[in-house]
């Protein structure tokens, strides 16, 4: 999974980070965070503590693994949003291309790597574009890359609660104890 999703979106975030319009960009989208810290951080450990309840619900149990998997769909989320909410559209709209050719642009090349790379069926794929798409036009209100990679984390978790390898189907639920 790192290397088919992780590797290469590493390496993305890095090359976006080198071009000093992005750093700017990227400065200027975590000034929210940078003003309300403890805000920032009570949400981030309240979204995590959700997600590891609701992991819980499904295994019956907490599991290392799961929580890895919680904290790495987090991070993912992280650069993604980076990378395709505000780093490269952004680039290209300082190229000279219109808000929404950016937009769909790079959004389309978002969806087509999630269907080569993680090899997900193409509707699926097609709701990673269109989330995309929300997500910069929510990105283009907020200048937030906090909230977006929040919102992302917790739909990519919704869309995948079990890391790879412990099955697709949800066992059934033991009760809190």
């Amino acid at each position: 999974m790192l290397l088919r999703h992780g590797l290469p979106g590493a390496l993305l975030a890095v090359v976006c980070l080198l071009f000093p319009p992005t750093q700017a960009l990227l400065a200027a989208s975590l000034v929210g965070l940078l003003v309300q810290p403890q805000f920032y951080l009570f949400t981030l450990v309240a979204v995590f503590i959700a997600l590891s309840g609701f992991t819980r619900y499904i295994n019956g149990s907490f599991r290392l693994n799961q929580l890895v998997w919680v904290a790495y769909l987090g991070a993912l989320s992280f650069w993604e949003e980076w990378v395709f909410r505000a780093a490269l559209p952004y680039y290209l709209i300082g190229e000279g291309v219109g808000f929404w050719q950016a937009v769909i642009a790079v959004n389309l090349v978002f969806g087509l790597a999630h269907y080569f790379t993680l090899r997900w069926k193409w509707y699926w794929c097609l709701g990673a574009f269109f989330g995309g798409v929300a997500l910069a036009n929510r990105f283009a209100d907020q200048q937030d890359l906090v909230v977006i990679a929040g919102l992302h984390w917790v739909v990519t978790f919704l869309n995948t609660p079990r890391s790879p390898g412990l099955g697709r189907r949800w066992s059934k639920p033991a009760p809190f104890v």
